[in-house]
């Protein structure tokens, strides 16, 4: 199980704290995008999306559903795979 602080979202809502598996998955995705040369806000113009979305997911505060690590994959030239090749959930 995943401890730490207390963290609330934009909207004061808590969320869980991030996992191993969430950091590392924003740890590609930032690779990615910084090998495109790409600022989070020009990814999620393209993406249709917040850039705080961006940041949320790069330090793994945020959970992409399906669609969107398929959109993200897209803009980044890459294979969703390669996001999440290997993560698992802290609890395995």
């Amino acid at each position: 199980m995943v401890s730490g602080p207390l963290v609330l979202d934009r909207y004061g809502v808590p969320r869980p704290p991030a996992t191993a598996a969430s950091r590392e998955f924003g740890r590609r995705l930032r690779a990615q995008r910084e090998k495109l040369h790409l600022t989070q806000e020009r990814l999620a113009q393209r993406g249709e999306m917040s850039y705080s979305t961006i940041s949320d997911l790069e330090r793994g505060r945020a959970n992409p559903t399906f669609d969107v690590i398929l959109k993200l994959a897209q803009l980044l030239d890459t294979d969703p795979g390669a996001l999440l090749s290997g993560l698992k959930p802290d609890d395995a």
